[in-house]
C-alpha cells in the first residue's frame, strides 16, 4: 500500500508560539510545526504515533535526525515554498514490529520566515486530489469551540458541494442545512459594506489559479439581526487541470475582540484629550497666576522709589494693589475648590435647605454692590421650597452667578431670582439679568477651564474668569445641570438644578402600638411624605443620615439613650438642629421642657398623643 501525504491547511501569520497553531495541529492529521532549519517545536499526537516515537524524542531535534524517515538532508536545504519530497518509511505496529517500507510524499508550507508547517494526511492508492467535502478528515471536535467553525467548499464541472461544521449555528445563528440552501452560503450573509471588497478578495484567489492562503475580515448579519465580525482564514488549492477548486477555511468569531478593540481605542483618544487638555489648561493657568504679579510688583515699585508721589497717586496705586491680590486671591479659592472637587478630595455634604433662606442669606452678602449700582434684586420663591444640597457649596453657586449678574448689569435695572419645580426629582433656579449679554463667540468659553473667559464690569469691576467653571462642577456634583441664554445688550439669564430632598418623617418609638397608631394617623393625613420607624435613639441616628427626615417625632424616654440625649447627638452633626423635631413626654416636667427649649426644640407634646393635636404639630413643623 502507498500513502500519500499533503498539506490542509496554514495559516497566513503562523507563528510557532501562537495560539492559531495549536489550533491547526488539532484539526490537522499527524503534523508537526517545524524552525527554518527544519528543529521540530511543537507536534500532534498523531504524528509521534506514526512514527512509534516518544514527545521528548521528537521535540526539538532535527527532522533528519528520526531513524523512521529516509530523507535527504540536502534536498531539504535548497527548498523553495511550497515544497514536497518523497521518502519511505517503515510504520510503527500496536506489537513493536515495523512493518513493510512505505513511499510518502510529504508538503511543506512556509509560515513566517522562520516557521515551517508540516503534515502528513494518509490517502490510499495513489496520490490524488483532495477529499470531496464531506468525505474529509473528522472535524466533530470542533462542535465543542463557540467562537469558531470549519468550511469546506469544493467546485468542479459547474457544480459546486460544500461542508461546514454544525457550531456554524452558534455564530451565525443558522445551521449547516440552513446555510446551504442559501445560493451564496456564507457570502448571503456579509454585511453590505463589506460584500463588494470581501467577495473581490476571494475572487482574486480564483483567478490566480494558483495555491494560496489569505485572511479576510468581515461583519455578518446573524439570523436575530445582531452584527458579528467574523475572521476567516481561507486555503485555496486549485486541481492540477484547472478545471476546479476546493477551499478550507476556518472562520473565528472576532466580535468580543473589535468590541474590547473599539473600547480600547475610545479610552486611548479620551486620555491624549485630556492629557492635551490638562497641559493647555497648566499653560493658561500659569499664565494667569503670574500675569497679575506684573502690575502688582510694579505699582509697589513705585511706591518705594518714588518717595515724592501725592497722596492721591499713592492711594490709587494700593486700592490697585489691593483689587488685583484681592481677585488673585479669589481665583485660588475657586481653582482650589473646583480641584478638590474634581479629584474627591471636598466631600459634598447634602442636607434638606430651604430655598428662600439660602437665596436671601445670598443677596445680604452681596447687597453693598447691588446698592452702588442701585440695582434691585427680586425675588419670586414659595416659602415652602427645599432642596438637598451642600450648604457651603450651592450658596457659592448662587452667590457666584448673583455678582455676574450685578457686575454685567447697568446702574438702576432689576436683578430677578426664582425657583420651582423642575420636575419630580428637581429643583430649577433662574437668575436673570438686564445687562451687556454674552457675545455668541464668547458664550462657548464661559464654562471652560482651557479657555478661561474674563471681562470688566459695567463700572470696571475685575472678575477671576473661573468661577463658572467651579459653578459647572458644584452644581454637576450635585447631579443637577446648568444652562443660559443670552443677547447683547439685552441680558443673560442663568437657570440650573439641584436635587429635591426625598419627604419623610421619622417617628422614634419602643411601643408597637403606639407607633402604629402614630404611622396609621400619619400615612393618612400626609400621604405625600413615607413614614420611616426607629425602636431606639441609635437606629433612629443611622436613618437620620442615610434619610435626612423632614421631621423627627420621638419619645421621651426611649431604652439606651433618651430624646434628649439623641438631640445632642444629632447636635454633633448638625449644630443648629435644622430637621425640627417633635417630643413627646408622658407627664409634665418642666425641668425636662426647659432642657428641650435649651436645645432648640419648640413643639413638646405632653400625655396621651390626641390625633388633632399631632396633625397640626406636624403641620407647624412641617411649613416653617
Amino acid at each position: 500500500m502507498v500513502n500519500f501525504y499533503t498539506i490542509r491547511l496554514r495559516l497566513s501569520e503562523l507563528k510557532s508560539s501562537s495560539p492559531e497553531t495549536d489550533v491547526l495541529l488539532k484539526i490537522s492529521g499527524p503534523s508537526a510545526i517545524l524552525s527554518d532549519d527544519f528543529v521540530i517545536k511543537k507536534i500532534n499526537p498523531a504524528f509521534a504515533s506514526l512514527l512509534g516515537l516518544s514527545n521528548t524524542s521528537i521535540l526539538h531535534k532535527s527532522l533528519f535526525e528520526l531513524s523512521p524517515f529516509e530523507l535527504e538532508e540536502k534536498t531539504f536545504r535548497k527548498v523553495t515554498f511550497p515544497h514536497q519530497v518523497t521518502c519511505s518509511i517503515k510504520p510503527h505496529t500496536k506489537t513493536g514490529s515495523s512493518g513493510a517500507s512505505v513511499i510518502l510524499l510529504i508538503k511543506l508550507i512556509q509560515g513566517d520566515p522562520n516557521t515551517l508547517f508540516l503534515e502528513l494526511v494518509p490517502l490510499e492508492i495513489k496520490p490524488q486530489s483532495p477529499p470531496e467535502p464531506g468525505k474529509g478528515f473528522d472535524l466533530s471536535f470542533m462542535e465543542n469551540f463557540n467562537d469558531l467553525f470549519f468550511y469546506e467548499t469544493r467546485f468542479q464541472n459547474k457544480s459546486e458541494s460544500y461542508r461546514v461544521t454544525d457550531s456554524v449555528k452558534k455564530i451565525t445563528g443558522y445551521s449547516s442545512k440552513e446555510l446551504g440552501g442559501f445560493r451564496g452560503k456564507l457570502l448571503q450573509l456579509i454585511h453590505e459594506e463589506d460584500a463588494a471588497k470581501t467577495i473581490k478578495e476571494l475572487n482574486s484567489l480564483k483567478v490566480s489559479g494558483k495555491q494560496r492562503f489569505d485572511t479576510l475580515n468581515f461583519r455578518i448579519r446573524r439570523k436575530d439581526g445582531d452584527i458579528r465580525w467574523l475572521r476567516e482564514y481561507i486555503l485555496f488549492l486549485p486541481d492540477e487541470d484547472k478545471t476546479g477548486y476546493q477551499t478550507f477555511s476556518i472562520v473565528i468569531d472576532l466580535t468580543d475582540l473589535k468590541k474590547h478593540e473599539h473600547e480600547f481605542i475610545e479610552e486611548r483618544n479620551q486620555l491624549i484629550e485630556k492629557s492635551e487638555a490638562k497641559d493647555r489648561f497648566i499653560n493658561i493657568l500659569s499664565h494667569d497666576l503670574r500675569a497679575p504679579f506684573t502690575s502688582i510688583l510694579g505699582f509697589a515699585e513705585i511706591l518705594l522709589n518714588e518717595s515724592e508721589l501725592g497722596q492721591n497717586e499713592k492711594t490709587e496705586y494700593l486700592n490697585y494693589i489691593y483689587d488685583a491680590s484681592q481677585n488673585q486671591l479669589q481665583f485660588i479659592n475657586y481653582l482650589l475648590d473646583w480641584s478638590r472637587l474634581r479629584t474627591g478630595s471636598l466631600k459634598i455634604e447634602p442636607q434638606r435647605l430651604k430655598v428662600l433662606m439660602i437665596v436671601y442669606n445670598c443677596i445680604s452678602a452681596l447687597t453693598g454692590n447691588a446698592i452702588r449700582k442701585n440695582i434691585d434684586i427680586q425675588t419670586d420663591i414659595s416659602e415652602n421650597l427645599y432642596i438637598q444640597a451642600d450648604e457651603r457649596l450651592i450658596s457659592q453657586v448662587i452667590m457666584n452667578l448673583l455678582n455676574n449678574a450685578i457686575k454685567f448689569s447697568n446702574e438702576n435695572s432689576v436683578i430677578e431670582i426664582t425657583a420651582s419645580l423642575f420636575n419630580p426629582t428637581q429643583m430649577e433656579f433662574t437668575i436673570k439679568d438686564q445687562g451687556v449679554g454674552i457675545s455668541p463667540e464668547d458664550q462657548q468659553k464661559i464654562f471652560s477651564i482651557e479657555k478661561t473667559y474674563s471681562r470688566e464690569g459695567t463700572k470696571g469691576e475685575k472678575g477671576s474668569g473661573f468661577g463658572l467653571a467651579l459653578v459647572k462642577e458644584i452644581i454637576e456634583k450635585h447631579g443637577g445641570e446648568i444652562w443660559f441664554y443670552s443677547e447683547e445688550g439685552k441680558g443673560t439669564e442663568f437657570h440650573f438644578t439641584v436635587p429635591l430632598p426625598a419627604n419623610s418623617i421619622l417617628v422614634v418609638h419602643d411601643e408597637p402600638g403606639a407607633l402604629d397608631s402614630i404611622n396609621d394617623l400619619l400615612r393618612t393625613s400626609f400621604p405625600e411624605f413615607s413614614i420611616v420607624t426607629a425602636e431606639n435613639g441609635f437606629e433612629a441616628m443611622g436613618i437620620n443620615i442615610e434619610e435626612n427626615p423632614n421631621l423627627i417625632i420621638t419619645k421621651h424616654d426611649l431604652p439606651l439613650m433618651n430624646g434628649l440625649q439623641l438631640i445632642e447627638s444629632l447636635k454633633k452633626s448638625d449644630y443648629e438642629l435644622r430637621t425640627p423635631v417633635i417630643i413627646l413626654l408622658d407627664e409634665n416636667d418642666p425641668a425636662e421642657i426647659r432642657k428641650y427649649q435649651s436645645a432648640g426644640v419648640k413643639s413638646i407634646l405632653i400625655g396621651e398623643v390626641k390625633r388633632d393635636q399631632l396633625i397640626s404639630a406636624v403641620s407647624a413643623e412641617l411649613h416653617k
